[in-house]
């Protein structure tokens, strides 16, 4: 069992402090203020998580289906989904024209505080039987802060904590691209973003 400290987290916030708590693990860096698999939510904005996908050359859309543990774009038609660990875009659908169309899954969290933080995240196929591989990336803001091209066997993936300055309102996306098609694009991808 892991041991859990709550604690009193202060952050500045401007020229204000915006003070909360926050729990943490033993061998983090600092308090924890968002976690993509101990928030997630089959409630969107639940704990600053939305779960999104988008299409090229669109605005991002909420997902909206729920099956099980996970959101999708549509259960029945379209592979476009987020659950608690993994990601799955869609480029040709499930079975049949209806599905057809490209969807990158977006899962999205809103700093509700404003400082330095840092974001440990980890990515890594979680289906290794066949496909084309996909692209990971994490951006702040729209801006992008790293991006990892994951061939289609690669169990093992990439790991890492990046550091960013975050506002009230920063949104810290994680957002995954398919190849040309979306066989076994099934990816594990989740992020701790922790303040410093």
């Amino acid at each position: 069992m892991r041991s859990q400290l709550v604690v009193l987290g202060i952050v500045a916030a401007l020229a204000s402090c915006d003070v909360r708590r926050a729990t943490f693990t033993v061998g983090d860096t600092g308090p924890r203020i968002a976690d993509s698999v101990a928030d997630f939510s089959l409630v969107q904005g639940n704990g600053g998580w939305r779960y999104l996908y988008q299409e090229p050359g669109q605005p991002l859309k909420e997902l909206g289906d729920i099956n099980g543990m996970a959101w999708w774009m549509d259960y029945v038609t379209r592979w476009t989904l987020i659950s608690p660990y993994s990601m799955h875009p869609n480029v040709h659908g499930k079975a049949d024209i209806l599905g057809k169309g490209v969807q990158y899954p977006v899962q999205r969290w809103t700093a509700d505080v404003a400082g330095t933080a840092d974001i440990e995240y980890a990515v890594a196929k979680a289906n290794t039987l066949c496909g084309d591989g996909v692209i990971a990336r994490i951006l702040v803001d729209g801006v992008g802060l790293v991006e990892h091209t994951i061939a289609f066997n690669d169990d093992a993936g990439f790991s890492g904590t990046l550091h960013a300055p975050l506002l009230v309102g920063s949104n810290v996306d994680l957002f995954l691209e398919g190849g040309p098609t979306e066989d076994c694009d099934g990816t594990h991808f989740t992020a701790k973003i922790v303040a410093r």
